[in-house]
C-alpha cells in the first residue's frame, strides 16, 4: 500500500512532533508577550542603540528593526529560534534512516517487500512534515497571542519571517540524510552535520561584523544570512535565495537516495 511507511513514521514519531510543537510554542508565546509590551521593545531598542554597529549586525538585529513589535519577535525568534531548531532539523534528518540502522533494525525492515528508494522517500516526506508543523506552530503563535492582547503588529510579516526559517532547516535535514547514507560512523556523521550548522552561524557573524572580500564570500554561504529575517522587516526580501536552498536540499535527498540504494546496511 503507497504511503504505509510516511504513516507509520508521523504516527511513530508523534511524541517527536509534540515536544518540538510545545517547547517553540511556550518560546513564542514568551517572545510574544515581550514584543507585546511597549517599553521592553523599547528598552532594548535604546540598548541596541548604544552598541556599536558591527556587533549588533553580527546578530542579525539593529534599533531600529528592533524597535517595533514584529522586529523585536522576528529577530529573537530567528536570530537565537532557528539555532535551537537547527537541532531539530540534523535529528529529523538521522531520524530519516540512520537511527534505525544504528538500532540494528533497518535489515530487518528492507527485508519486507518494500524497495529502498520507497522507504527513504516515503521517511523522507514525513520527516519534511514534521519539521514544517512545528515551522507552522512557530508561524501562528505570536499573531494569535498578541491579537489576543489587542497589540497591533504586521501579522503577515510574523508569519513570512518564521516560514522563511524552513529552507535553511530544510537543507540542514537533507544534508544530515546524506552524511548519514554517506559515513558509515554515526558519530563521525552527527559531528560533520553539527559543523555544518556551526560553520554557518560562525560565518553569518564574521560576514555581518567584519569587512572585505572574504568576509563577504563566508557571509554569502551562510544558512543564517539567508534565512535572517532582517530583509523581510526592512521590505527588501528576495525569495530567490530560499528557493535556492530548498532546491539544494532536493538535490542532497536524492544524493541520498542513491547512497542508500547502493550501500550495505550495517547490522
Amino acid at each position: 500500500m503507497t504511503g504505509i511507511v510516511f504513516t507509520h513514521t508521523l504516527r511513530a514519531s508523534w511524541k517527536h512532533t509534540a515536544a518540538w510543537s510545545l517547547g517553540m510554542g511556550l518560546f513564542m508565546v514568551y517572545l510574544a508577550f515581550l514584543g507585546g509590551s511597549s517599553d521592553v521593545v523599547a528598552g532594548y531598542a535604546n540598548l541596541l542603540q548604544g552598541l556599536p554597529e558591527a556587533m549588533t549586525s553580527a546578530f542579525g538585529a539593529d534599533a531600529q528593526m528592533m524597535s517595533t513589535t514584529e522586529g523585536f519577535i522576528l529577530a529573537v525568534a530567528v536570530g537565537q529560534g532557528a539555532l535551537i531548531l537547527m537541532a531539530q532539523a540534523v535529528s529529523a534528518g538521522f531520524s530519516i534512516v540512520s537511527n534505525d540502522e544504528n538500532n540494528g533494525i533497518l535489515d530487518l525492515v528492507i527485508s519486507l517487500p518494500i524497495s529502498r528508494t520507497r522507504y527513504i522517500v516515503e521517511r523522507g516526506l514525513a520527516w519534511m512534515l514534521i519539521t514544517f508543523i512545528v515551522i507552522a506552530v512557530c508561524c501562528l503563535v505570536p499573531p494569535l497571542v498578541l491579537g489576543a492582547l489587542g497589540v497591533e503588529a504586521e501579522m503577515g510579516m510574523l508569519v513570512a519571517g518564521c516560514l522563511n526559517m524552513y529552507p535553511g532547516l530544510l537543507l540542514t535535514s537533507m544534508v544530515s540524510v546524506l552524511l548519514g547514507t554517506t559515513l558509515r560512523r554515526r558519530n563521525v556523521a552527527i559531528g560533520a552535520a553539527a559543523a555544518f550548522v556551526l560553520a554557518g552561524y560562525v560565518f553569518n557573524i564574521i560576514g555581518a561584523s567584519a569587512s572585505g572580500a572574504i568576509a563577504d564570500l563566508l557571509h554569502n554561504l551562510s544558512i543564517f544570512r539567508i534565512i535572517s529575517a532582517e530583509p523581510i522587516v526592512n521590505g527588501n526580501f528576495d525569495p530567490g535565495a530560499s528557493y535556492t536552498l530548498v532546491a539544494i536540499a532536493l538535490i542532497c535527498f536524492a544524493g541520498a537516495v542513491y547512497r542508500f540504494n547502493r550501500r550495505d546496511i550495517g547490522i
